[in-house]
């Protein structure tokens, strides 16, 4: 004795299929966009780090001792070298009007906060330089 499907119950089977088949497609394709973002949001951070440290350094929030004999640091200017990423890396937990400097750099490049009040206006990514490969 064969069983029959109700035309109702096999018509939900096939849109639950395709369902599934859509959400998995749709996934598979979000790790390109979410790792897309990613790097744009590091290509930000890259481009707003030495401006962020300028403006600090500018400021006297940055401790006159952490910036004296720095290589990347004369003159009152910042210039981009492998000095300065070293420093970056040994400093990113300074502390900056209550915030780490790392935490006031994700922030503007993720979320485009800036601080304004000591800064201005965050720069436009149009205006920001490239840094160089370190």
């Amino acid at each position: 004795m064969s069983m029959r499907w109700p035309r109702g119950l096999v018509l939900l089977a096939g849109v639950a299929g395709l369902l599934l088949t859509a959400s998995c497609t749709s996934s598979a394709a979000k790790p390109n966009s979410i790792a897309s973002s990613q790097a744009a949001e590091q290509a930000r951070a890259a481009k707003l780090q030495p401006v962020l440290v300028q403006c600090f350094a500018s400021h006297g929030l940055i401790p006159a001792s952490d910036l004296a004999g720095q290589s990347w640091y004369q003159s009152g200017k910042v210039t981009l070298n492998n000095a300065f990423y070293e420093w970056w890396r040994e400093h990113e937990g300074l502390g900056v009007k209550g915030r780490e400097l790392v935490v006031w750099l994700n922030d503007a490049a993720s979320q485009g906060t800036w601080p304004t009040s000591i800064c201005g206006p965050m720069p436009s990514s149009s205006s920001l330089r490239t840094p160089p490969p370190g």
